[in-house]
């Protein structure tokens, strides 16, 4: 195991250990955290006094907590709770959902869920939602409504009287306006605990195994850390030590689990812009339209590859000299593709062949005959179809007027 892996393992191994409920602290809280843990491990590694870490922790896994049933155990706890408690049926449940939700519903027992995932204080007489009905909630969203935000969702959804198949399915009064936040679903899922996500990946298990879909099959568990997902990318907290005589970078990232890599550094590509540019005195003193023609070399590296873009910009600009010397420039801008370097044959996607921007700068008069710019533009067109790239150039120029 590398020393830069063995750091970064010890961070977040004390984050963790020190601070449980770090998925309720702020941006700013957390920031300061990280840093404070990384000071301490990094003088803890030039000591020599880094702890060496367990075979589960260098490869980013939980050790099974205590409490965690095997598929034996949770098929003796789940006929010990339908011999301990009776439930009640709905006559008219079936009526209400459809055939998928009726099939989910049949696999859900509340009993189980309550049991399987409550904390020890829970105490289910002076509760009007209990966690089943949490659970059924959060399944529902993942099944029907995964691109909806969850304040949508709760006020669409699910508090709405007339939504009565999804009210039916998550087991809330189809005539009261008994009502589910969005916060409440944040809580419940940042407290749940690893023991408690394990039984209930176990008692999903159990349902297989004990039905024919289960016969002679292997089954790999996977948790939302397995999973690639958007997030920030933006380190909270990053520290530079040098190990085996190279400068090497450690970041930790809102979430502690997160493995960014070593991201690319996309540079600007701009190499050149030539052209032509013609001054026009309009409307007042010290006012001049400034129609240009250029060509200009824009584009990125994008992951390994370097995208070149060819244009020819057509700007007017509108500009007011301040003084003799100094002026501001601002004008739109259309430009037309010329050539490019991209080639795409597993998406197909294209470039767009017309970009509209806007430039904003000023310049400076040497003379009669020099004249500086500095200016910025801001694209507006999508460069590429299917991405949100647009081009953002800042250009240093100069022009000679004849």
């Amino acid at each position: 195991m590398s020393d830069k892996k063995r750091i970064k393992t010890e961070i977040r191994k004390q984050l963790k250990a020190s601070i449980p409920t770090w998925n309720r602290l702020s941006k700013q809280t957390k920031k300061e955290l990280c840093q404070s843990i990384m000071k301490k491990v990094t003088l803890q590694y030039y000591q020599g006094t880094l702890p060496s870490s367990e075979h589960y922790e260098q490869l980013q896994l939980h050790p099974i907590p205590a409490g965690v049933m095997s598929l034996t155990d949770m098929k003796d706890f789940v006929s010990y709770m339908s011999k301990k408690l009776f439930t009640f049926p709905c006559p008219d449940k079936n009526w209400y959902l459809s055939a998928e939700l009726r099939a989910i519903d049949q696999l859900l027992d509340d009993r189980i869920l309550n049991a399987l995932l409550s904390p020890p204080q829970y105490t289910p007489s002076k509760r009007e939602k209990t966690p089943a009905m949490l659970f059924r909630t959060e399944l529902l969203k993942s099944l029907n409504y995964a691109e909806m935000s969850y304040r949508k969702f709760c006020k669409l959804e699910i508090n709405d009287l007339e939504r009565k198949r999804n009210r039916t399915f998550i087991g809330l009064n189809r005539r009261r306006a008994q009502k589910i936040h969005h916060t409440e679903l944040s809580l419940f899922r940042s407290t749940l605990t690893w023991k408690q996500q394990v039984n209930l990946l176990v008692y999903f298990a159990l349902h297989f195994f004990d039905s024919s879909l289960g016969a002679g099959s292997f089954y790999y568990g996977l948790d939302s850390t397995d999973l690639a997902a958007k997030m920030n990318t933006h380190p909270l907290a990053t520290v530079t030590l040098r190990i085996n005589g190279k400068e090497k970078n450690i970041s930790v990232y809102s979430h502690l689990d997160t493995e960014c890599g070593e991201r690319r550094k996309k540079s600007d590509r701009s190499s050149f812009y030539v052209g032509g540019i013609a001054e026009i005195p309009a409307f007042f003193d010290g006012f001049y339209l400034q129609p240009e023609l250029l060509l200009s070399l824009q584009g990125a590296d994008i992951g390994f590859e370097n995208l070149n873009l060819y244009y020819l910009h057509i700007p007017l600009m509108g500009k007011y000299h301040i003084t003799d010397e100094i002026a501001v420039e601002f004008g739109p801008q259309i430009g037309f593709l010329v050539a490019d370097n991209w080639d795409d044959p597993i998406t197909g996607s294209d470039t767009n062949k017309i970009n509209f921007g806007i430039n904003i700068g000023g310049g400076y008069r040497l003379n009669e005959n020099f004249y500086f710019q500095l200016r910025y533009n801001s694209g507006f067109t999508k460069i590429l179809d299917g991405t949100n790239l647009k081009n953002r150039v800042l250009q240093i120029g100069a022009a000679y007027f004849f």
